[in-house]
Formats: structure tokens, C-alpha cells, sequence
């Protein structure tokens, strides 16, 4: 960990190059992330670094930018949908302008997080972290974003306006105008700096990263980065962020901040790798930080007085692209370790994944994570490692295990079909008088693109044992969540 910000510099004065210039920013939740990933999987992109979000439009883009070029010999056959993304993405040299409304019925009330100030819906933990509870919920945002400077200094504004009503039990129907996500950018080549509000992820798991897991509320920080670009011929990109956030907004630790540090690297096309270095600090219980405790906060050890003044997690991910279209990944999160034999049980969480972009015309998805009883819990912060009430690492939470299998089947007149199946335990080891809550289910989601317009729809079925952790006999939940975008070409 010492060695980041000699990286950082390094990555500022390094000689290499990217064919990109600077742009505005793909929100986390877009899910042209998920195309492009299979886009290269499929052999119609160039390998590149997209394991921290958001990205530059440019950066993505670029995966087919590349792949245009007869002299990276890729073979592009996919299926109709993902050849009308690519024809998209090739027609937008920018981010656009996008409407995008969003219809969901919840049919369980919240469920707590053991051990953090944190809440999630299960049945949609990961739509968005919009305000959430048992009902029908409908959010309509404006995406708007624009660019203005030329290949080496530019600057990008983004700014996301919503207007929301939910319909709740108890609580009636209420109407909401808010700033659901806004950033302004500088940048020069590939250095940038940037102030805004945006949601941050680390990793592309489907069903939740172990840390930014992309179940958290957008986040208020300053950032600086460096791009991924290419370190010299032959070498793959690499990239270093890191960010600063304001009050994590905890009514239980209130004054707390963030500071994140990220370094990334795909030296090849079969690997990636990176970390994620996260401390909170600040708020009643914690002691101050002196200048010379912020050199130490680098190092990743524990001892009595650092634990008293910052809380640490350092997460990794590892992939492995073994075929273009087979791809395992790996992911770690843990704040401490004690004895070798006690790690995965006892001190880390970790997260595994394999991914068969083309099992004959089927794609194939499984995902199992599990996490200790102590995740992302500190004994002077006992709000845990939360944002505004959302969990920033896995929303299973802590003490819990989730197995996962996704099927994508082919088109149909350019319908996307796939189907889902799950297993969730949180608390696996409760307290007296609590229970484990388990839940069993399986989702189904369709989807259609046009050029301008997409609309999907997923719905999604479970078995749910002891709700929000009481005793009680097995009951079945249904679930929906209906999505329409439109893009201004």
C-alpha cells in the first residue's frame, strides 16, 4: 500500500498512450457496462480495464473503437441485440442526453443489516438505492451531460434530476423532486479531477461486489484519477483513483468520511487485478487524525491506537479471462487476519465467479459469496462501513452467504430472455432469540433495444424463512421492476 501514490506519480509522467480523449462519465448503474463486457467476451472488443465505475464514455467506447481495426484481427459474431449496441455505440461519439423512467413493486418492507446502519430490499438490493419500501414505486430521471475541450484538456458536467413518487404502506403516496446523481469534471490527457455525486463500484460481480458494491446511494466526494491508458506497446492499461467523501450522513456515527484509494492493471488480455484500499474517519467515538497518522493510514496493519482513529478494509479482484468467453474472478475483503486457519471462516470475506459467455448459444453465470460475521464492522464506528443508510459492501451484509446462477438464452426477434435462480442466508449465526433469514427464488427478465429506445422488464418469486430475522413459517414474495430508456441521438 505504500507504494500507491508512487504509482500515481508514475502513471502521470509515464510515456504511454491512449487513443481516447477525455469525456463525460457512464453512470455505475448504466448497463452498457454489462454490453461491453460481453461484447468482448463474444470477440467483438479489445481488452480493456472496467473494474472501477463510473468510466469515461470514451474508455468504453473504445473496446469497439479498437476492435474496428483490422490489425487486432477480432472476430466479431454476436447475437442481433449486441450487434445494435455496437452499431449504437459507434454513432455516439459522446454520452447523450437520456430519459429514463422506472416502475417497481416491492413486497417486503426493508431488511436491517445486522451489525451496520444499513438497510437493503432484498427482492431489488441493487436497483438503483432510491428511497425504498414495501409498495409501488416509480422514478423518472433526466440524464444530462456535456463535454466542451479538445483531445488533451477537457471538462464534463453531468447533472441527473428526478422526480419520484411512491406509494407505501402506512406511509401513503408522496411526491419527491431531488439530484439523483451530478458530477463536473477536468481533465488533462488522462489525469482527471472531479466533485460530484455519483455512485462508485469496484468490480464486476453480477449480484454485488464485496466492497462499493454498487448496492450503496450515490456518494458526495472529490476525486482525482488517472485513466486506464496504456503504460508502453505491449503492456496493458492501468489506472489509480482516489477519493474523498463528505459525512457518510450515519445518524448512529455521524461525522464520518470515506477515503478510498484504488490502483488497477490488465497486463494481458486473460488477466486484471485490482485493489481497493477503504478507511472511514472522523465522527464521536474516533480519535483525531494527526499529519503523521495519515502516512501510517497507507500501511495496511492494525494496532490499538491506529484502530482507534481510522477504519480499514482493503478488497482485491482478481480475474481470469481463460477463453475470451470464459472468464473466473475472484474477490477478497477483510480488515484483519488472524490465525491461517480461521481466515475464510473467521476474517474474510470472498467472493468467486465463473461466467460462460457462449455455452453453445446459452450464457451461463454462477456467483457464491460468502462473508463473516464481522464484516465491515469496527468497534469505534458503530454504524459499520455504511452511506446514508446503504450498505457499501455486499448487501447481503455481514454473517451471510448467497449462491447464484444466471441463464441467458438466445433472442428472441430480439428480445433478450434469461432466467435467475438464488439461495440467501443473512445472519447465519444470530443472536438468541433472532433467527437466519433464508430465501430461495428465481427471477425472470426481458429486454429489447432499439436504437434510441430499450425497455425491460424483470420480475422475481421467492420462498422467504424467517423474515427480518423472526421465527417464522415460510412465506412467498413476488416482485417486479419495469425499465423504459430513451436516448436523444
Amino acid at each position: 500500500m505504500t507504494r500507491l501514490p508512487i504509482l500515481a506519480l508514475l502513471l502521470v509522467f509515464s510515456v504511454g498512450g491512449y487513443p481516447q480523449p477525455p469525456s463525460s462519465d457512464v453512470p455505475s448503474r448504466s448497463p452498457l457496462y454489462d454490453r461491453i463486457d460481453e461484447l468482448e467476451a463474444l470477440g467483438c472488443g479489445y481488452f480493456t480495464y472496467r473494474l472501477f465505475r463510473p468510466q469515461a464514455y470514451a474508455d468504453l467506447r473504445s473496446t469497439v473503437d479498437i476492435a474496428e481495426d483490422p490489425e487486432q484481427k477480432v472476430i466479431c459474431n454476436i447475437p442481433r441485440p449486441l450487434r445494435k449496441e455496437k452499431q449504437i455505440l459507434m454513432l455516439r461519439p459522446a454520452q447523450v442526453p437520456a430519459l429514463q423512467f422506472q416502475l417497481l413493486s416491492v413486497p417486503d418492507e426493508v431488511v436491517k443489516l445486522p451489525g451496520l446502519d444499513a438497510t437493503v430490499a432484498p427482492s431489488f438490493p441493487m436497483w438503483d438505492r432510491r428511497p425504498i419500501g414495501a409498495g409501488a414505486l416509480s422514478y423518472l430521471d433526466f440524464s444530462l451531460h456535456t463535454q466542451m475541450g479538445g483531445e488533451n484538456l477537457a471538462f464534463a458536467f453531468g447533472i441527473t434530476p428526478t422526480l419520484g413518487l411512491t406509494s407505501t404502506a402506512g406511509l401513503g403516496t408522496r411526491a419527491r423532486l431531488f439530484v439523483y446523481e451530478a458530477y463536473a469534471k477536468a481533465s488533462y490527457k488522462w489525469a482527471e479531477l472531479e466533485i460530484g455525486k455519483k455512485n462508485l463500484q469496484f468490480g464486476n460481480a453480477a449480484h454485488g461486489n464485496l466492497l462499493l458494491s454498487g448496492a450503496t446511494t450515490p456518494m458526495t466526494f472529490a476525486r482525482f484519477g488517472i485513466r486506464p491508458h496504456l503504460l508502453g506497446k505491449g503492456f496493458g492499461p492501468v489506472t489509480f483513483q482516489t477519493f474523498v467523501t463528505v459525512d457518510t450522513g450515519s445518524t448512529v456515527t455521524p461525522g464520518a468520511h470515506l477515503w478510498g484509494i484504488h490502483a488497477g492493471i490488465r497486463p494481458t488480455p486473460w488477466f486484471e487485478f485490482g485493489l481497493l484500499q477503504l478507511y472511514q474517519f472522523g465522527g464521536p467515538l474516533a480519535q483525531g487524525l494527526g499529519v503523521g497518522d495519515l502516512l501510517k493510514m497507507l500501511v495496511h496493519i492494525s494496532n490499538d491506537d491506529m484502530d482507534k482513529r481510522r477504519q480499514k478494509q482493503l478488497a482485491t479482484h482478481f480475474g481470469f479471462h481463460i477463453l475470451p468467453s470464459v472468464q473466473l474472478y475472484f474477490q477478497l475483503a477483510f480488515d484483519r487476519l488472524g490465525p491461517v486457519n480461521g481466515w475464510f471462516n473467521d476474517d474474510i470475506s470472498w467472493l468467486a465467479g465463473l461466467w460462460l459467455a457462449n455455452l453453445g448459444k446459452l450464457g451461463l453465470r454462477i456467483e457464491y459469496v460468502q462473508t463473516p460475521r464481522t464484516a465491515y464492522q469496527a468497534e469505534f464506528w458503530k454504524s459499520g462501513l455504511v452511506y446514508e443508510g446503504t450498505p457499501i459492501g455486499h448487501p447481503l451484509g455481514p454473517d451471510a452467504e448467497g449462491l447464484y446462477a444466471d441463464l441467458h438464452f438466445p433472442d428472441i426477434k430480439e428480445i433478450r430472455p434469461s432466467l435467475g435462480v438464488f439461495l440467501e442466508k443473512r445472519w447465519r449465526h444470530p443472536d438468541a432469540g433472532q433467527s437466519t433469514e433464508s430465501r430461495v427464488g428465481a427471477g425472470l427478465s426481458l429486454s429489447k433495444r432499439w436504437i434510441k429506445t430499450e425497455v425491460e422488464l424483470a420480475t422475481k418469486a421467492a420462498k422467504v424463512t424467517n423474515l427480518r430475522y423472526v421465527a417464522a413459517p415460510s412465506s412467498g414474495v413476488v416482485g417486479a421492476q419495469l425499465t423504459l430508456r430513451y436516448s436523444f441521438l
